[in-house]
């Protein structure tokens, strides 16, 4: 065992716990504990925004897919980032009015409690995808790191992180989110540095990977000459779109990015933070790249046992001193830490809702403390389902962005601009793409062209909101009213 990378990681521990019990102290109702009462300024509404955004998906899976199909997974964070885009028209607009979880915006928008509800169950099933793909990674890091088991980490990260957000809530979600952005920012940008430092600047980074054919892992098939570095690699033009059909809509409508607005203090503080955050996050990707690429170069195949997406924390526990090693592991372990707080957090907020629209009489102290146990409940069944083996992490990962974007997208993004969508279209969206989802992921995959059923699911949910609601009545004034403030209205905060 490296002792300087178990004292690196523990002091990590240490330290997120600290500031969850800090937190603790800020919390004292269940607004507090929900929402953090609509009171994050720039600082706490951007790095919740950004560390949340930036997962293990974003580490593992993304360098993985680089490190077998070479710059063409660059059309991924392309796609995250025109969804952030549209995500700053939502919020110019979703936060004029405000409530506690993304699924309300169905009761307010449309009056639909019955498809709040429907909204809720997908959104919570979506976020367990996305528990059960961060909790697998902070156990990759704790196998490779410490040579120990991978449930061991597993549990002993979830134990950390449940401690210290049921301790403080989204309050204590924001305030390590400061710490672990910090820390993994730096760990990333220097590992894409010392990469390119390693093989020789960017000009020998192209042409060794050009000239790569090895298989990424033992008995896959051989990587044919020139893949790594073209633009479409493995891609279809077909995969492409469906790809943008599923990723966009999604990081655009995710209830993480819509919860973390509403917990901004206003409409300006909730278009800053991506403002702020972009630069950052495409500065990262770019370095990731390097590490994943350069990586393929160093170790042109996977070790036996060892999968594509463990190549970023190999690297560096072949290469650095264990301090640095050590550095290196903490803040993988921040960045999937960093998404799984909020995604506890907010799975059992949106479940508190759901028990307060159907029974709202329940006190200000039983809301809390139901919103504490159930975060409880839903951690320890995303921990037992980690253990059954799952597929690669950004592909497994994808069926979460697709049943969001299905979910929000359609309604939410054209339900704030559009006075015409009305309750009927956005019920009709929501199921017809959920529909042909399921239907063409179980008939045909990705065996056509390569496209995503998912993508395909988000399509046809935009266009069926928009038929559905053409073809019925407009809703009345009173439900749109609230997301169109008329001329010389002050704008609601």
């Amino acid at each position: 065992m490296e002792f300087e990378i178990l004292g690196i990681i523990v002091a990590y521990y240490l330290i997120v716990l600290a500031i969850g019990f800090y937190c603790a102290k800020l919390t004292k109702t269940s607004l507090d504990y929900l929402v953090a009462s609509h009171r994050f300024g720039v600082l706490l509404s951007t790095f919740c925004w950004f560390t949340t955004y930036f997962s293990a998906v974003s580490v593992f899976g993304f360098t993985g897919g680089v490190y077998r199909a070479g710059w063409s997974l660059l059309w991924l964070p392309c796609m995250w980032a025109m969804g952030s885009i549209l995500g700053v028209a939502i919020a110019a607009r979703l936060r004029r009015t405000r409530f506690i979880v993304p699924q309300e915006f169905y009761r307010i928008r449309f009056k639909a409690p019955g498809l709040q509800t429907l909204v809720a169950v997908l959104s919570i099933i979506a976020i367990l995808i996305s528990l059960i793909v961060q909790l697998k990674a902070m156990g990759i890091v704790w196998s490779l790191a410490l040579g120990r088991p991978f449930e061991e980490g597993v549990i002993l990260a979830t134990v950390v992180t449940l401690i210290y957000t049921v301790s403080g809530g989204l309050f204590a979600v924001a305030w390590t989110d400061v710490v672990q952005g910090v820390l993994f920012t730096a760990v990333l940008v220097f590992g894409g540095v010392w990469n390119l430092d390693k093989i020789g600047g960017v000009g020998a980074l192209y042409a060794a990977a050009a000239a790569i054919s090895t298989p990424p892992t033992i008995g896959a098939s051989p990587t044919p000459p020139g893949l790594l570095v073209t633009a479409l690699g493995l891609y279809t033009p077909f995969a492409i779109l469906t790809l943008y059909l599923n990723w966009t809509p999604g990081v655009a409508a995710h209830v993480r990015y819509t919860h973390t607005m509403q917990a901004a203090k206003n409409v300006k503080t909730a278009i800053i933070m991506y403002m702020i955050s972009w630069p950052i996050l495409l500065v990262l990707y770019l370095c990731m790249g390097f590490v994943a690429l350069g990586g393929r170069v160093l170790i042109p195949t996977m070790p036996k046992g060892m999968e594509i997406d463990w190549i970023f924390p190999l690297i560096f526990k072949t290469y650095m001193h264990p301090v640095m090693a050590g550095l290196l592991f903490a803040g993988l372990l921040a960045a999937a830490m960093s998404t799984i707080d909020h995604e506890l957090q907010l799975s059992a907020a949106m479940a508190t809702v759901e028990v307060k629209t159907y029974y709202p009489k329940l006190s200000d102290k039983s809301l809390l403390w139901m919103a504490r146990a159930l975060t409880v409940v839903l951690t320890v069944i995303a921990m037992i389902i980690t253990f059954y083996p799952i597929g690669l992490i950004i592909e497994f990962s994808a069926y979460m962005w697709g049943i969001l974007g299905i979910s929000y997208f359609g309604p939410m993004f054209f339900g704030l601009y559009i006075k015409r969508i009305n309750k009927l279209g956005a019920t009709a969206g929501v199921l017809g793409g959920l529909i042909v989802f399921i239907l063409w992921q179980a008939l045909w995959g990705t065996r056509i062209y390569g496209i995503i059923p998912a993508g395909m699911g988000v399509l046809v949910s935009i266009v069926v909101t928009f038929l559905a609601s053409y073809a019925t009545a407009p809703p009345p004034e009173e439900h749109w009213k609230p997301f169109f403030p008329t001329a010389g209205e002050t704008k609601k905060q």
